[in-house]
């Protein structure tokens, strides 16, 4: 019996070495890339995510959202004039929808003032975040009050991952 247990505890203290080796491999990884590679799930902390988003942006900032409220489009105006940051904004331009109020021709025209280059796109219903080719949020929440507020809202939130969102701003950036 008492081979059994060297055994078993020779095999436990196996298992616990593979598994200090594979951490410090890993840990040898990120430290070799230089970054941590990263995908965060978004629910309750939109708001305060995209405001320190905007924050750090150094360069360019890609919105892609259906809907927008005056006050997003404010968040979004100041931070493009004081951070002098090249701005794109996809939306759809409804009649129903501006005459309904979730969407606002005021934010629109706020936007195009402050130097942010608006398009409208037919059949819009992607919601889609990129800023500096660094950070991208895809999601259900669109740029209203709601959609970071209020609603109850689902996204996914990549950093460090600047094939990816390359690969999506290739794909739908304005064609010019």
């Amino acid at each position: 019996m008492t081979v059994t247990k060297n055994m078993q505890k020779m095999a436990f203290f196996c298992d616990f070495m593979r598994c200090v080796i594979f951490c410090f491999v890993v840990l040898q990884i990120i430290i070799d890339f230089g970054e941590l590679y990263m995908i965060e799930l978004l629910t309750d902390n939109h708001y305060d995510t995209i405001i320190d988003i905007f924050d750090n942006t150094k360069e360019r900032i890609m919105i892609i959202s259906p809907f927008l409220s005056k006050c997003m489009a404010n968040k979004l105006c100041d931070c493009v004039r004081n951070n002098h940051l090249e701005c794109y904004f996809i939306t759809r331009i409804y009649l129903e929808d501006l005459l309904s109020k979730v969407n606002s021709i005021e934010a629109i025209e706020m936007m195009i003032k402050a130097g942010i280059k608006v398009y409208a796109q037919k059949w819009l219903h992607t919601k889609l975040y990129l800023f500096d080719n660094n950070v991208g949020i895809i999601g259900s929440a669109n740029f209203t009050s709601g959609g970071f507020g209020g609603n109850i809202e689902l996204s996914l939130m990549a950093s460090n991952e600047s094939d990816l969102i390359n690969q999506i701003e290739n794909k739908l950036s304005p064609k010019k």
